[in-house]
């Protein structure tokens, strides 16, 4: 009889390291598919009814807080029907001073919309405390195509968080109605991101969303940058509002002077932390600023910043306080 041949094959032993890295990709893509892909996502018409329950403690204005989170970004709003929202909760030590700051100052019990413009750390690093701390209506998040899609330990908590609370995120891109509350003159657009559009850059992901209360009109951005400020101006959406927060901190690799002209905004926005290390907001953004004779507020300068708005009037109140969870407030 003859010997069988002794095999060459060898038993590959992967690296403790590279195996809980595989692991960790495996169940962030598995949440991530359970949320986006086989969820929810909008369909051109009005998601949201603005009867429903409200969450806003507010005083039938439009009301936009722009919470001073230093380095990050973070936007309280409540809607004059009755309804708030929260537009990013900064680093992930923002979180609990943001939940302090929400339930003992304004009085925040419940929030309607939980928008996470794009993820990236100092806008969603603190969103995981705020859901775990609040009763939340919907949580609206990019839509991110696979290559995309983060394998941080923030966005991780994030998801981790969301199905804690037996919740699902809804998909958002560029064309469709958030809220159509014709009644009231109250309208929530979003206009960016171009749906199933893959993008170099995580921050072009970025939510950007319009609100208008009948004369008026509040442009948020997130940070995004020039290209999708291009692809919007190129859409033919009306873009013309009152009030913009200027993308990415005052980058100047947002704000181009194409996208804020078709804005065309009376105020102009900064939300920065003080002598950051990126040189936020850049000089390039000051000096299209002076050259559009902007009126401009800068959390750096001012804290926290409101913005009250009647549907005709809108009034700026600041220095007050800082959210930011490298301070003592």
């Amino acid at each position: 009889m003859a010997k069988s041949k002794k095999s060459n094959s060898k038993t590959v032993k992967l690296p403790r390291w590279l195996v809980i890295l595989l692991s960790i990709l495996v169940v962030v893509y598995s949440a991530y598919e359970y949320f986006f892909v086989e969820n929810n996502f909008f369909n051109g018409d009005p998601l949201f009814s603005a009867n429903g329950e409200g969450g806003s403690t507010g005083d039938g204005n439009l009301n936009v807080y722009y919470l001073d989170v230093g380095q990050a970004d973070s936007i309280y709003v409540e809607l004059p029907n009755g309804q708030n929202m929260l537009i990013d909760a900064g680093n992930n030590a923002d979180g609990t001073p943001i939940v302090k700051y929400l339930r003992n100052t304004l009085r925040v019990k419940r929030i309607d919309y939980v928008i996470g413009t794009h993820a990236h750390e100092d806008h969603i690093g603190g969103l995981d405390t705020v859901i775990k701390n609040f009763t939340i209506g919907s949580i609206i998040m990019p839509y991110l195509p696979d290559k995309s899609v983060p394998t941080t330990k923030t966005y991780e908590d994030v998801l981790d968080a969301i199905v804690d609370k037996n919740l699902t995120a809804t998909a958002a891109y560029g064309g469709q109605l958030l809220l159509n509350d014709t009644e009231r003159q109250l309208k929530i657009e979003i206009l960016s991101p171009v749906k199933d559009k893959y993008y170099e850059e995580m921050n072009d992901y970025s939510i950007v969303m319009r609100i208008t209360y009948k004369n008026r009109s509040f442009m948020f951005t997130g940070d995004a940058e020039k290209l999708p400020e291009g692809e919007m101006v190129d859409a033919g959406y009306d873009l013309k509002a009152d009030v913009l927060k200027m993308g990415h901190h005052g980058s100047s690799t947002s704000s181009s002077e194409k996208f804020v002209k078709a804005v065309d905004p009376t105020y102009a926005v900064i939300t920065c932390g003080r002598n950051n290390d990126y040189g936020h907001p850049h000089k390039e953004t000051l000096s299209l600023i002076s050259k559009l004779k902007l009126t401009t507020y800068r959390t750096d300068k001012q804290n926290t910043i409101k913005a009250a708005c009647d549907g005709d009037k809108i009034t700026f109140t600041t220095g007050l306080p800082v959210c930011d969870g490298n301070s003592d407030d």
